[in-house]
């Protein structure tokens, strides 16, 4: 094991820590990286530097399963190695690293830029930078107005537009139950939909509006639970610890179904379902 570890330590490239070709694909990255990440993870091996090795061979299957990161550091191998370290990619830096180093930069070029133009200023320079920044101030002050104009209006219109006729929870405005022609879905009325004197074929094309709206919402649900299971089902099958698959699993079990078996159960009571809706 000591031999092993030492061996490990000594390869740079990515492909040879996890023992895969440049060629490799996501499978077998993923293959190599489970077999290593099991053989040397610090809470199954105690021997001297397993945990080194661990994060170069998690450093190594970051860097290869990513195909950005990857084309990243097949370009980086390529760059002639002028200094022994130059090669290596262990080095990553987090988020706000990278935009403290980009802050800094920008702030070092907008200083030479300021000092080149403070020196070579002139009077007739200054005008016009004060011409600018008065248009601007007054651009500015336009979209200000024009933003608050809008949201005024909005809020002005608002008590104003046409409530929905109906909803399929129950409250103050809306108090009265129906029940629509072919589904039998419940839903409810207030004072406005008695003042639209519907006709007996405009209730009945009411009745319709009020169910397709009523599937659609199941339908949306019923996708939004089985897309939740698909992305649990892809972590279970990327996870390499049994804690991990548990949880995913238990999360899975606790899915709510109930708008996909309402979909069932409407499709066997109402036989041109598929053709209605």
């Amino acid at each position: 094991m000591k031999e092993e570890i030492n061996h490990l330590l000594k390869l740079q490239n990515y492909y040879d820590i996890l023992g895969v070709q440049k060629n490799a694909t996501d499978d077998e990255l993923k293959k190599a990286y489970r077999k290593l990440a099991l053989k040397y993870h610090p809470d199954k091996n105690n021997a001297e530097n397993a945990q080194e090795v661990f994060k170069r061979i998690s450093e190594a299957y970051s860097t290869l399963s990513s195909p950005e990161k990857r084309e990243s550091y097949a370009l980086q191998q390529q760059k002639p190695q002028a200094h022994p370290h130059q090669g290596k990619y262990y080095r990553h830096f987090q988020p706000d690293e990278e935009f403290e180093l980009f802050a800094q930069s920008l702030k070092r070029q907008f200083q030479r830029r300021a000092a080149r133009n403070e020196a070579k200023e002139t009077p007739k320079k200054s005008q016009q930078n004060a011409h600018y920044a008065k248009l601007l101030n007054s651009i500015i002050k336009l979209i200000l107005l024009f933003t608050f104009l809008y949201f005024a209006s909005q809020a002005f219109q608002f008590p104003f537009k046409k409530q929905p006729l109906y909803q399929f929870q129950k409250s103050l405005q809306y108090s009265v139950q129906r029940t629509s022609n072919k589904l039998q879905v419940k839903y409810f009325v207030g004072d406005q939909f008695k003042k639209e004197k519907f006709s007996q074929e405009k209730l009945l094309k009411f009745d319709y509006d009020v169910e397709k709206n009523y599937v659609n919402q199941l339908k949306r649900q019923c996708d939004a639970i089985s897309l939740k299971q698909q992305n649990y089902m892809k972590l279970i099958s990327k996870s390499i610890y049994s804690s991990e698959i548990k949880r995913y699993q238990k999360a899975i079990d606790q899915l709510d179904w109930s708008s996909c078996d309402l979909i069932k159960e409407l499709k066997l009571n109402f036989e041109k379902f598929e053709a209605y809706f």
